[in-house]
């Protein structure tokens, strides 16, 4: 996986992306209008686009992000990242977001995914939903919720397990709270490189980008995606 790589160095993925691409480059223009046509000037996602579109763009930014990483860039990553909080603040729920993904007729690469890409795929939707839930948490805010009532989004117990960690320690770097202390961090200290590889790729590109973009949503003049409400104090921390 490139995801796993340093920046700069094509991958599996990406380099079996860039092959479909130059291959089929007419019909990856017209397939990735999507991106363009949802936007406004700035990639900023429309707010009134609809369920099925929102799936259309994550289908259509997470296969261009897969290049531009390969290249070292992450533009289009962070379109990818928003479209997928968008969802989580609509309140729609990730198993529902998956498949609705998956279902989606668009194939911007012009082949199926391989599994090893669709995991990837959902890692990283898994992730922003986690983060931004850890926020929600940590900050004593009431965020989104299904129609049960539910606070939880049914992001996965093995992504909870293996990245949950990792996401509360960044989380409570970006609000300003004291450092986890009782529970050490196992990012980087386990015996299988390739796991430690992709948990640092998932730390810099899906945990810290997501927070990139509250702060930008945040810095905003009002157009696009609605910024985060203001924070409330962080008891402790004042």
């Amino acid at each position: 996986l490139s995801f796993a790589r340093p920046h700069r160095h094509h991958g599996h993925y990406g380099h079996g992306l860039a092959l479909n691409q130059n291959e089929n480059n007419e019909n990856n223009d017209e397939k990735s209008s999507v991106v363009n046509n949802d936007t406004d000037d700035d990639n900023t996602v429309l707010p009134e686009s609809t369920e099925e579109e929102m799936a259309e763009m994550i289908e259509v930014s997470f296969v261009q992000a897969c290049l531009q990483l390969a290249k070292g860039y992450v533009d289009v990553q962070k379109l990818f990242l928003a479209a997928v909080k968008v969802c989580y603040d609509r309140k729609i729920t990730l198993p529902t977001l998956i498949q609705k993904v998956q279902d989606c007729n668009v194939q911007s690469a012009n082949r199926d995914l391989t599994p090893e890409e669709i995991d990837v795929r959902t890692t990283s939707m898994s992730l922003v939903y986690l983060t931004l839930e850890t926020i929600d948490n940590l900050e004593g805010t009431d965020g989104p919720h299904d129609d049960n009532g539910n606070t939880s989004l049914l992001v996965s117990e093995s992504i909870v397990g293996t990245y949950g960690v990792k996401v509360e320690e960044k989380v409570r770097e970006y609000l300003g709270m004291e450092a986890l202390s009782l529970v050490p961090s196992t990012a980087g200290t386990s015996t299988d490189p390739t796991q430690d590889a992709l948990i640092g790729h998932y730390e810099k590109a899906v945990i810290s980008l997501t927070m990139t973009i509250l702060n930008e949503e945040e810095a905003c003049d009002g157009d696009g995606l609605k910024a985060r409400q203001a924070r409330p104090p962080i008891p402790g921390t004042s």
